[in-house]
């Protein structure tokens, strides 16, 4: 993978260019933050995008999945993937100050270059594969991961996110202030990579694995301590 990712906050302006077999999508505008304000504070109250059930046609849905992307929780300057059959979901929910999103999506790859860092992001993301295997590039070296492991994203670095295989993932985005005031010994983000042997991924795995039943949650007190557990 030569390009560096998208799996970032976003805000401002957009350009998408999606490669679906031979034809050629271009999106391109600007929204503001306040778009996303529909997940509702400190409420489990799952969003879900399906370019399935939202009756989108084949050449529709891989561009339609992009712009999701984008408004929902992620920039992405570039998204490209092979000619098969494209098909994603997107189901996201906001639990006080962490932004919870499950993914899951055909082969893609998703690119923040390094003209999109001055976008004004001040985030990272906490990525975790689920199902399938993907190669995360910050920094010199490719990072493979695969189900069960994860990848810390930050968006004030260009880089890449590949799913090498029809992938599913959580993508947990924190503001760096946070991030740096939970974990002040880290000096980088970007590209560390989350191993499935430590006690912290097990329990973070559990703790989302919770989030599934849809319930689980009853009222905006729970939902923000549930997001501070998290941290």
């Amino acid at each position: 993978m030569n390009d560096p990712t998208g799996v970032y906050s976003w805000r401002g302006s957009y350009v998408v260019n999606a490669t679906l077999g031979n034809k050629m999508f271009k999106a391109a505008g600007s929204r503001s933050c306040s778009k996303r304000s529909g997940m509702g504070m400190n409420k489990l109250i799952w969003h879900e995008f399906n370019t399935k059930t939202n009756l989108l046609s084949q050449s529709d849905g891989f561009p339609t999945f992009c712009e999701e992307l984008i408004e929902r929780q992620m920039a992405l300057d570039d998204v490209a993937k092979n000619g098969a059959p494209f098909s994603g979901t997107i189901k996201r929910c906001l639990l006080g100050m962490v932004e919870v999103a499950n993914i899951a999506t055909a082969v893609a790859s998703y690119v923040r270059r390094p003209e999109l860092v001055s976008d004004g992001s001040d985030a990272v993301f906490v990525v975790i594969c689920l199902e399938g295997s993907m190669l995360c590039r910050q920094g010199d070296d490719a990072i493979r991961v695969g189900a069960g492991e994860g990848v810390i994203c930050d968006s004030g670095e260009p880089g890449g996110l590949q799913m090498e295989t029809e992938t599913r993932y959580w993508a947990l985005k924190v503001a760096r202030a946070i991030m740096t005031k939970v974990a002040p010994h880290i000096k980088r983000f970007a590209g560390l990579k989350l191993n499935n042997t430590g006690m912290a991924m097990k329990l973070l795995a559990k703790y989302l694995d919770g989030l599934q039943g849809g319930d689980a949650l009853g009222n905006e007190r729970e939902a923000r301590i549930f997001g501070e557990h998290l941290l």
